[in-house]
């Protein structure tokens, strides 16, 4: 829904990719939630003032073109119109020939030389994200394209994903300007400041001291009588997450019409039209991903799905800032007070340019739905949205897994202890001012290339807007079918004698458990044991699968392997050791676990002190990383 928030450190540097089955990896999301603290009422800074973009800023049409390098193109620069723009992109309305060899690229072809292809289309992959709010036709295009596996799953490897990444970046920032032109120029700092919300805005007085959770909502999602999060091979926390997927999908259109009505409460008291964007509930994929992300929830306590008190959501806007506060007070008049207020015009400045200066008040409410959930389970409606969700909405997950979770997830909704409690969920608005909606327009597809984690997370967002879901069909190899998460597909792989538990790829001697490792398949790593595989094989670099689980952050699995007797010291074939490359990254956890498990904290690649984990650590700042291995006697 939104953008401009902070997200996971790119890793500029990882595996090869294993070609015909993928690179996966941990896809991570959005921006870390910022709490606000309301302080003292004082009356509202000047909010008459109309919204006038300064002078300065780049008006619509008149922004800096830029080269595939990210670079601006030499002044004085013409406006290009958008049939100019469309002319070039989509020639004829289709496809120019450096997306049509993409499109052609046969799934069994190695990509192994084809880096100036890829670097031919870069141009149109960014000049098509910048633009492609201007027509419909070039963005379902974009979109289709940005699902092409071969290419995008491979960016890193084809030495391309640097370079999108910061052309957004780039182009981001010009965007942001405009913004942060109307931010100084009306001085929102003062007019949205907390002590003028906290005029119109009071926290209902059953969340005041309290974390805002949606365990707060769904009686026993934290219970273990429920739920066992400390077994990572069940995998609960899924489940958990499935839980919030099913009771969103019951009562985000009740939200939404609430919404919607006091949008016409709003227009008639102010005279004045006010706009409202329903947006779709947050997808499963981008909840979950939450959870595994730094800047997001990873460091919660479990289950850290109830934390996404945002997937059900839409935005409001206003002309002027007279207005925002009228809406803000109609909905804290409508919801009895907010559960939780993020006022994002607070933010220092350099936080506010790391959401390139789109800001909005976003005000968290309990929705009651006046109804119970064995009300849920008695309506058709309800029943064929959660029937459709189960059957199709696998977003990449394996079948198998999914039909499973969900099944578990419907059998906790039907519990007893829930019959007669009345559904309740956290839903979220956002109110913007009308410039910003507009300029938020602009920056939504770049926003979505430009906060992938890796490859894989951007081929697997655009995935799913082209419905292009690549792990439903049954792996056709071992490798395969452990790289895409399918535990029975493996299963029956080997117990039909077709393949034995360690088999790899003959190209870089990747295991079916290393390709487990690499896209966090804790159940696929658990079965895989159980039939005793090799916890320690390595891959053609000497990279084992303690090693991979450890560098995308996959701590479940990373447990599952050490307890299964893996190696937490073995070294790559350069002799870069798990622990130095965990020292270097912003997985905590993933440290922590390595050093219980008697991880070196002093080994070093080449006996030199640079190399050690503690030096690593202070060479990229993770400061809790440092302390962790002071603490173990790292030297």
């Amino acid at each position: 829904m939104g953008c401009g928030g902070s997200k996971e450190k790119k890793k500029k540097a990882g595996p090869q990719p294993v070609e015909g089955d993928g690179d996966g990896g941990a896809v991570n999301d959005l921006a870390k939630d910022l709490d606000v603290k309301v302080v003292a009422q004082v009356e509202p800074a000047k909010v008459g003032v109309q919204v006038i973009a300064a002078r300065t800023a780049p008006r619509h049409g008149e922004r800096q073109d830029m080269v595939s390098d990210g670079s601006a193109l030499p002044q004085p620069q013409r406006r290009r119109s958008k049939e100019e723009i469309l002319r070039r992109l989509l020639p004829g309305g289709i496809y120019p020939p450096e997306c049509q060899f993409w499109l052609n690229f046969k799934k069994t072809e190695s990509t192994q030389g084809k880096e100036g292809k890829a670097a031919d289309v870069l141009p149109w992959m960014i000049d098509a994200t910048k633009f492609c709010h201007l027509d419909q036709n070039l963005k379902h295009k974009m979109r289709d394209f940005m699902a092409t596996e071969r290419l995008v799953c491979n960016l890193l490897f084809l030495r391309q994903f640097q370079p999108l990444h910061d052309a957004m970046a780039v182009h981001l920032e010009q965007l942001g300007s405009r913004l942060d032109c109307i931010y100084k120029e009306l001085d929102l700092g003062a007019t949205f400041s907390d002590a003028a919300l906290a005029k119109v805005c009071t926290q209902h007085p059953e969340f005041v001291g309290q974390r805002v959770t949606q365990a707060r909502c769904i009686p026993g999602l934290d219970d273990p009588k429920h739920f066992n999060y400390d077994d990572p091979v069940v995998m609960d926390e899924t489940v958990a997450l499935h839980v919030l997927m099913l009771v969103t999908l019951a009562v985000d259109e009740g939200f939404q019409a609430k919404m919607v009505g006091l949008k016409q409460r709003a227009e008639e008291k102010l005279g004045a039209p006010v706009r409202f964007a329903k947006a779709p509930p947050k997808s499963f994929a981008r909840a979950n991903n939450k959870q595994s992300s730094p800047t997001d929830y990873r460091f919660e306590a479990k289950p850290r799905s109830m934390y996404n008190i945002d997937v059900s959501r839409n935005l409001v806007s206003a002309k002027d800032p007279s207005q925002v506060f009228v809406l803000l007070g109609l909905m804290n008049e409508e919801f009895g007070g907010y559960a939780k207020l993020k006022n994002l015009f607070v933010l220092p400045e350099q936080e506010r340019k790391d959401r390139f200066h789109l800001l909005s008040v976003m005000m968290t409410v309990c929705f009651r739905a006046g109804r119970t959930y064995k009300d849920l389970l008695a309506d058709p409606e309800v029943q064929a949205k959660w029937t459709d969700y189960i059957d199709n909405g696998m977003e990449n997950e394996p079948a198998e897994r999914w039909k499973r979770h969900t099944k578990r997830a419907v059998e906790f909704l039907r519990s007893p202890h829930l019959q007669d409690e009345e559904v309740k969920l956290m839903c979220e608005t956002q109110i913007l001012l009308d410039d910003y909606t507009s300029v938020r327009a602009e920056m939504h597809e770049p926003y979505r290339m430009w906060r992938a984690a890796n490859p894989t997370s951007l081929y697997h967002d655009f995935a799913r807007s082209a419905s292009k879901f690549a792990f439903r069909d049954p792996g056709s190899t071992l490798i395969n079918a452990c790289n895409r998460g399918q535990a029975d597909v493996a299963r029956r792989f080997i117990d039909s004698g077709v393949y034995k538990v360690d088999h790899c790829n003959a190209a870089n001697k990747c295991t079916g458990l290393y390709m487990a490792c690499v896209n966090n398949h804790v159940d696929v790593v658990a079965m895989l044991i159980e039939l005793k595989c090799d916890v320690n094989a390595a891959r053609d670099t000497g990279a084992t699968p303690v090693y991979i689980a450890a560098e995308r952050g996959h701590t479940d699995v990373l447990k599952v392997l050490i307890q299964a007797g893996a190696d937490v010291n073995q070294a790559r074939a350069d002799g870069w050791g798990p622990v130095q490359n965990g020292a270097r990254r912003d997985y905590l956890d993933v440290l922590e676990v390595l050093i219980k498990a008697g991880g070196d904290v002093n080994a070093s690649s080449d006996g030199t002190a640079k190399n050690r984990p503690l030096e690593q650590a202070k060479a990229s700042n993770q400061t809790k990383n440092v302390a962790i291995l002071e603490a173990a006697g790292a030297k």
